[in-house]
């Protein structure tokens, strides 16, 4: 078997260059993050899309609601 032997300076050298890629991986996420959410406003645009189909379906079950109650009063009224 072959084994791999690092003299201290060579493993504190490889802990360097591993710290130092994780270190550039973090910052290339937020980078990545802070682009899109600036370039590409997913989260802002579902924001809008979803409001604008809550506001049509609650005027939409107002309305559900309002015929219902004449259907019902209609009902009543016929069959007394």
């Amino acid at each position: 078997m072959n084994e791999l032997s690092l003299d201290n300076k060579e493993y504190f050298q490889l802990n360097c260059c591993l710290l130092k890629n994780i270190a550039e991986a973090v910052h290339l996420a937020r980078d990545f993050g802070y682009v899109c959410e600036t370039e590409f406003p997913a989260r802002a645009l579902a924001e809008y899309l979803a409001r604008q189909y809550a506001e049509h379906d609650a005027r939409r079950r107002r309305d559900l609601l309002q015929a219902t109650k004449q259907v019902s009063y209609y009902h009543l009224i016929i069959s007394q």
